[in-house]
């Protein structure tokens, strides 16, 4: 047999001390225990939920398991130093936070909350096709961060998971339902804006009033028209 074959050639353990080496050296640069790294290969697959963006060098979450930015986590500088020194755990901002009832508006408790989803997603998948384009600027941005939040409620695997999806299947077309069939995008803007602030406090019922009009308007206008054909 080759003597290549019964024990690994010198190449093979020249690569594995260079690898054991530079292992080492990262580890002694960097200080941090496994829940602190800048191992790019154990975190690799991680995101951070508030940037979305990767973690090079970041903290872990003890409960939900995410990886977070020490900025995007708001630890400051003596505190992120503490915990990579230490044993004690460490939960983000929404793991930390204490829930024992959810409340979105009015709705209170994960009953309410669920009934006022499943009925507001039941009626929108009948609504006729009535999107606007995302115009440009801050209602925009205000969008696209809801958005964002609203996924990384079910991704981070909070109490509100249950809800998140459902959540964004209605947010979607709430905000993007154009007020009139040619209606700039300025004024699109400014009723994303509007939707917006009422989104933030809940108010489901208001919106789905005004979404349920603008629909009626639809039908009315096809009406209309197949009359006068």
């Amino acid at each position: 047999m080759d003597e290549n074959c019964k024990s690994k050639s010198a190449t093979d353990q020249f690569i594995e001390s260079e690898k054991q080496k530079s292992s080492e050296k990262r580890s002694s640069s960097t200080g941090v225990t496994e829940k602190l790294t800048t191992n790019s290969e154990q975190i690799k697959d991680y995101s951070c939920p508030t940037c979305l963006s990767y973690v090079s060098e970041g903290i872990e979450c003890s409960s939900c398991l995410h990886w977070f930015h020490q900025k995007c986590a708001s630890i400051p500088d003596d505190v992120f130093e503490y915990l990579s020194k230490s044993d004690d755990s460490w939960n983000c901002r929404q793991c930390n936070s204490p829930m024992p009832d959810l409340l979105f508006g009015r709705l209170n408790g994960h009953q309410q909350i669920s009934d006022c989803l499943n009925t507001a997603y039941m009626e929108i998948v009948s609504w006729q096709k009535n999107l606007f384009m995302l115009p440009r600027g801050k209602a925009a941005r205000d969008f696209l961060s809801e958005l964002s939040r609203l996924i990384t409620l079910f991704t981070c695997d909070t109490k509100w998971k249950p809800f998140a999806l459902k959540l964004v299947h209605i947010f979607i077309p709430i905000m993007l339902q154009k007020p009139s069939p040619r209606s700039k995008a300025a004024i699109n803007a400014r009723y994303l804006k509007d939707r917006l602030e009422l989104w933030g406090k809940g108010d489901i019922d208001k919106l789905m009033s005004q979404c349920r009009e603008i629909q009626r308007n639809i039908k009315k206008s096809k009406i209309q028209n197949a009359d006068q054909r």
